[in-house]
């Protein structure tokens, strides 16, 4: 059974989407997807002519991506395409659709549109000086570390291993899993 779970840009579940909110994820768990097949997450509404795409990552048992903030911005139901594709460009099929309702508001007077973040996967992490290493090889994971406003330079932290990491320009932080 296949299960749709939406968070905060903290990790916090939420029970509603509301129009206007930003940076909200969402967890698909359940999904027969192809071994060796990329998973990728297309996001439209009704008033859509394309759909956004995003790349999904595999948390745990599921696969994580962040909900277009334009979107967030439409009174609009959000539709989500869960889409498997292979290395060759003629084989990739849609394997899940999700209704994702909004709750419609008015728009907040002091709302400023942000880019919608893109997502990285923690599989180990070392924080030095305000850098995020991987913990095997040493390779760099990004900058401007913070856990929900906590600064954690300098301190190996393994129980963010297989997070949802969220990169927000130079601000890092750490997504629920």
């Amino acid at each position: 059974m296949v299960k749709a779970t939406c968070y905060d840009s903290i990790g916090n579940l939420l029970e509603k989407l509301h129009q206007w909110d930003m940076n909200r994820y969402i967890k698909v768990e359940g999904l027969d997807i192809t071994d060796g097949a990329d998973v990728m997450f297309h996001f439209c509404n009704e008033r859509s002519s394309t759909t956004l795409v995003v790349e999904a990552s595999l948390n745990e048992n599921g696969y994580v991506g962040v909900i277009p903030n334009e979107l967030l911005e439409k009174p609009d139901t959000i539709y989500l395409y869960v889409y498997e594709k292979f290395g060759d460009p003629s084989e990739k099929r849609t394997v899940e659709i999700i209704r994702i309702p909004l709750v419609p508001r008015k728009r907040p007077d002091d709302y400023v549109y942000e880019s919608t973040p893109t997502l990285k996967v923690a599989t180990g992490l070392i924080l030095d000086n305000g850098t995020i290493y991987l913990a095997e090889g040493g390779k760099k994971f990004g900058t401007g570390v913070s856990v929900s406003g906590t600064s954690v330079a300098g301190q190996t932290i393994p129980h963010l291993y297989g997070m949802v990491v969220s990169i927000i320009g130079n601000t890092t932080l750490v997504e629920g899993g």
